[in-house]
């Protein structure tokens, strides 16, 4: 997900983070831009639907819409959520 790139600041950090628990495995992409606001946070998984910032930089809107099919057609979810002190945004797929 180059997501996290696209939002993190000039000299600023991605971090993946990969967990398990039972039989499942959680990786998350934890990136150290503006995050998204939290009106937007849903929509932000459809086709083409980007926030303002995101037109800014670029690109289509489909990657993340393509990472959630992905994770529903292997029985997976992903979600996002905004990091504590507005330290960026996780995104998680399970």
């Amino acid at each position: 997900m180059c997501y996290g790139i696209k939002f993190s600041p000039l000299g600023g950090s991605v971090a993946l983070q990969v967990s398990t628990q039972d039989e499942l495995v959680r990786i998350a992409i934890n990136d150290e831009g503006p995050g998204v606001p939290d009106a937007e946070l849903e929509g932000i998984f459809d086709p083409y639907v980007q926030t303002a910032a995101g037109r800014s930089r670029g690109g289509t809107g489909i990657g993340l819409s393509l990472a959630r099919w992905v994770s529903s057609q292997h029985g997976g979810t992903i979600s996002a959520t905004n990091r504590a002190g507005g330290r960026g945004l996780s995104v998680a797929l399970t």
